[in-house]
């Protein structure tokens, strides 16, 4: 049965292929959907405070006829992809007598969609995942494509599998009622998105930047539905980023530097996405890779968004974001790898030799009148 609110994208892996439900006010078709994948009537919420407050009761009444459904929430935060908060779920599933038959929804965002994935995953070798994505990055980025995982201390995602849902269910709706500091951070992602591989989105963000920090809801729809393509197209071609999958992260080896030197606390990974975008694209310039009218292009689109780093009497230590950077999941023979634009809608790898051009990179960033708190 068609249903006219759904645009449905599939996500093409043979037999472990799925849909991304894309709509508005889409929670009642979960049951259906659910039922045809012929699961268990066993389902597990996992969720945080904020999003399940809004969102569970409602959750619970649509599937509650067909399903036994239980709930638990996480502290809110990035410090929940821990080993200790996973350990907890484990031990929380082992007293409900969780079956192997059994579905994990994640409720919520990135953290959340992480956290539940990979509980999922190991949890009795394997049970299902269903993604309910709440925030923007999640509808267009991290729910989309199987990769789960929790930090280290010593680094982000750095334990974690390939673990693919078997549905996503997006509802645009629900974006309404996201703090403006975490739809920000979605929008990192939706650059992201328009740089890669989408000229035609990055021109529509530039067209609709107001309408989009507003968060009108057709041009949302449309920005969601180019993201989530372009991420289900790149995911069905390199499912494991051995290969093209790797171009989506462009600004993250930056951004991942930052959000460790934070401690994971004030800078959500969705702003360190956009300033560590502003870091590569000077790098790329500087190594004459992307054209100075492209860098400022790029750039100008960024720093039309709330930009800044946590609040502090000086910037970041350059040599200890580099420190940090050689721990991240990308080093390959002790080289860092680099997601630098050639162009708006192009990027390519590259190892950055020089760190001094990186220590540079975020010495630019740190010049920036937005980005630096005043003291």
């Amino acid at each position: 049965m068609t249903d006219s609110r759904i645009q449905k994208i599939t996500v093409e892996l043979g037999e472990r292929s799925y849909h991304i439900n894309i709509g508005e006010n889409i929670f009642d078709i979960i049951p259906r959907e659910l039922k045809q994948l012929h699961i268990s009537r066993q389902v597990v919420v996992i969720s945080v405070p904020p999003v399940s407050d809004l969102y569970f009761e409602t959750l619970n009444e649509q599937l509650s006829e067909d399903f036994d459904v239980i709930h638990y929430n996480v502290p809110d935060g990035e410090q929940s992809k821990s080993a200790g908060i996973v350990e907890l779920l484990y031990d929380w599933l082992l007293e409900n007598n969780i079956e192997r038959s059994a579905s994990i929804i994640a409720l919520g965002g990135g953290v959340v969609g992480d956290l539940a994935g990979f509980v999922a995953a190991t949890f009795l070798r394997g049970i299902n995942l269903i993604h309910i994505p709440t925030s923007l990055l999640a509808q267009v980025d991290s729910s989309i494509g199987g990769k789960v995982g929790i930090n280290h201390r010593t680094g982000k995602n750095l334990i974690g599998a390939f673990y693919q849902p078997r549905n996503i269910f997006t509802d645009i709706s629900v974006l309404q009622t996201l703090p403006a500091e975490e739809y920000i951070c979605g929008l990192g992602e939706v650059v992201k998105y328009g740089v890669i591989g989408d000229p035609q989105l990055f021109s529509m963000l530039e067209a609709n930047i107001e309408n989009i920090l507003t968060k009108d809801a057709n041009v949302l729809r449309a920005v969601v539905l180019k993201c989530a393509s372009q991420k289900a197209e790149i995911v069905s071609r390199d499912e494991r980023e051995s290969g093209l999958r790797a171009i989506l992260n462009y600004g993250h080896t930056f951004a991942h530097s930052l959000e460790a030197y934070y401690g994971y606390s004030g800078l959500k990974h969705g702003q360190a996405v956009l300033l560590g975008m502003i870091c590569a694209n000077y790098a790329a310039a500087k190594l004459k890779i992307l054209p100075v009218c492209e860098q400022e292009r790029i750039d100008s689109l960024i720093m039309k968004m709330p930009l800044s780093l946590p609040a502090n009497e000086s910037p970041p230590d350059p040599d200890n974001l580099l420190a940090l950077m050689y721990k991240d999941k990308k080093v390959e023979n002790g080289q860092i790898q680099f997601i630098l634009a050639g162009k708006i809608g192009h990027v390519q790898s590259h190892q950055v030799m020089d760190e001094n051009l990186i220590k540079e990179s975020f010495e630019y960033l740190f010049s920036l009148d937005p980005v630096m708190p005043a003291k």
